[in-house]
């Protein structure tokens, strides 16, 4: 015998070469089912899949011949903000009719009933507070955007309004009427944010809940993404003032939020049928920016009354 082995059996040790784990349906008590088993060990499967693979699967990565090239992670931040977005009811304010959405520990403001969204994260402006409010204005032109779309050859639409009139906040708007219509959703955020979000809406695919991935904006191929090849998809984009880089036109429907300035969208509208449809978004009220200025602690409201005036 080996010197090795020989110690080792002095000490009373056996060395083990080689381990084999079986595992037999009669060691489970008689009250458990085979199926039972069954069923624990599939749902073991899916939700380690669903732990494991970061990607998009396969029935958003692939349309017909395309196959997605880019590097999707799942967000399961943007995944609950969408959720709560689509399953939280608004209240709307009778007097400035700003719409506060309610998503985690939100409040309806007794006086003005605007719908506040208080969100955990803020995937628009990272870092800033997680509060989105919808306009009446800018619901309204969403609203008669989507719509005049539907009929359209062209299904492109723009809002182009000065700056800090909610604009790019207003794309949730959007975000939250594609999901409950049961639409896939890529939003391409080129400002702070710098990323291109993929949003699923619920009872698609495996999941109950919606769903999220997300790719840096840096490594954003938009002509490579398979679901803006389907035509029931819809595009969100967020231009920046200073992009010199026209975004896709997809096959599916599209919604721009600008500048005034036309370079940024003149081309991208042009389509058949005459084109795409643009509208224009104006400021907000005094009510509106008290408002939304107290509910923010950013101002006193006689501060926003004096930045108004």
């Amino acid at each position: 015998m080996p010197l090795g082995q020989q110690k080792v059996h002095e000490l009373g040790e056996v060395p083990v070469y080689g381990t084999t784990f079986t595992v037999s349906l009669s060691s489970f008590p008689p009250s458990v089912s085979v199926s039972s088993v069954m069923a624990v060990l599939l749902t073991t499967c899916v939700f380690l899949w669903m732990g494991f693979s970061r990607g998009l699967p396969h029935h958003l990565r692939v349309f017909g011949k395309f196959e997605d090239p880019n590097p999707w992670l799942y967000d399961n931040d943007a995944a609950a903000f969408a959720e709560e977005l689509v399953t939280t009811d608004g209240e709307v304010d009778d007097d400035t009719g700003v719409e506060i959405v309610r998503v985690t520990g939100g409040e309806i403001d007794d006086d003005t009933g605007v719908e506040i969204v208080r969100v955990t994260g803020n995937i628009i402006e990272p870092g800033e507070p997680g509060m989105l409010f919808f306009r009446r204005p800018i619901r309204r032109t969403w609203d008669n955007l989507w719509n005049a779309l539907l009929g359209r050859p062209c299904k492109r639409g723009v809002i182009v309004g000065n700056a800090r009139t909610g604009k790019s906040y207003s794309l949730m708007y959007v975000l939250r009427k594609a999901l409950k219509d049961e639409r896939v959703v890529v939003l391409e955020l080129r400002k702070d944010a710098k990323a291109v979000y993929l949003f699923e809406p619920s009872g698609r695919g495996c999941s109950s809940r919606c769903r999220a991935w997300r790719v840096r904006k840096s490594r954003w191929q938009d002509d490579g993404c398979a679901v803006l090849k389907n035509p029931n998809s819809v595009f969100l984009v967020d231009v920046d003032r200073h992009d010199d880089q026209s975004p896709l036109r997809p096959r599916g429907m599209a919604f721009m939020a600008s500048s005034l300035h036309p370079d940024h969208y003149k081309e991208w509208i042009k389509g058949p049928g005459g084109g795409g449809t643009e509208a224009a978004v104006g400021t907000a009220n005094l009510g509106e920016i008290t408002l939304m200025c107290t509910t923010l602690g950013a101002l006193t409201p006689e501060q926003a009354e004096r930045r108004y005036a």
